[in-house]
């Protein structure tokens, strides 16, 4: 996932564990250029997939779905100084349990924006199952307002930086 970071593009990504690095673009010239890592492996993230993130008042905010494929649960991961491994913080946002319903979660996607008048944070859930819940599986658009809820409803946000959830409705 692709995010700005101090006015530099930066790239988080999942190999063993969650990590970020430095992303120069194509033709890039002195400083730019740099591709270095900032953190090779985020701390809790080990067990974690389909990173996404998002830059909240200078905190990062990652987000997965544990364990790994056929996940049953979706986990924030936050740091104001992503490169010092003792600053990430982490909570789990969503499970089966808090959701009352048996589910499969895989990518994740976070978003600032406007809802219904008022400014947001959401947080869309990619679910595979099951079929009443998420109608074709794999389809993000279909789960998109049961993620919202499930975030609204059945979860604070993790303690330290919040993210505002929606008071929303299923569709």
């Amino acid at each position: 996932t692709p995010f700005l970071w101090n006015g530099t593009l930066h790239v988080a990504e999942h190999h063993t564990s969650f990590r970020i690095r430095r992303q120069a673009l194509p033709g890039c010239v002195g400083a730019a250029c740099d591709n270095s890592m900032v953190i090779e492996d985020v701390p809790n993230t080990a067990s974690t997939s389909f990173v996404s993130a998002l830059v909240v008042d200078k905190t990062l905010w990652l987000f997965g779905t544990t364990p790994g494929w056929e996940a049953t649960q979706v986990d924030a991961f936050w740091s104001k100084t992503p490169e010092v491994r003792s600053s990430w913080q982490n909570a789990t946002v969503m499970t089966r349990a808090s959701a009352n319903l048996t589910f499969t979660a895989f990518n994740t996607s976070p978003h600032k924006g406007m809802l219904g008048g008022k400014p947001v944070y959401v947080l869309a859930v990619e679910f595979g199952a099951p079929e009443p819940l998420v109608g074709v599986p794999y389809t993000v658009q279909t789960q998109f307002p049961h993620a919202l809820t499930f975030l609204a409803a059945r979860r604070p946000p993790p303690a330290g930086p919040q993210l505002a959830p929606p008071a929303l409705t299923s569709a």
